[in-house]
């Protein structure tokens, strides 16, 4: 019987799952907490830390040093570097990347 790469996968991990949860290893299964995620820019903004980080963050488009390149153009004024990047940030994807 010939398993595609999906099914190998999934049944790994179903005897993988099985294996992990014997009474041996309970102890490395985490348990599963009540608290709810909080985004990072929640935390600092209750803090009063996010304000700052923003102020930073356009401190530094002044003098562009966010691509390798570091051309120094003043971003906040349009001016445009090697790597074309605009005059605001860009958010390309707000989800929690767990494990990074």
């Amino acid at each position: 019987m010939k398993l595609t790469r999906r099914e190998f996968i999934e049944r790994s991990l179903v005897i993988g799952g099985s294996f992990l949860l014997s009474s041996s290893f309970a102890h490395a299964v985490p348990q599963k907490r009540e608290e709810r995620w909080i985004p990072a820019y929640e935390k600092l903004e209750k803090e009063g830390k996010l304000a700052r980080r923003i102020e930073q963050a356009y401190s530094i488009f002044e003098n562009c040093r966010c691509c390798p390149r570091q051309c120094g153009v003043n971003r906040l004024k349009g001016e445009k570097g090697f790597c074309r990047a605009p005059n605001k940030p860009v958010i390309y994807g707000a989800h929690p990347h767990f494990g990074e």
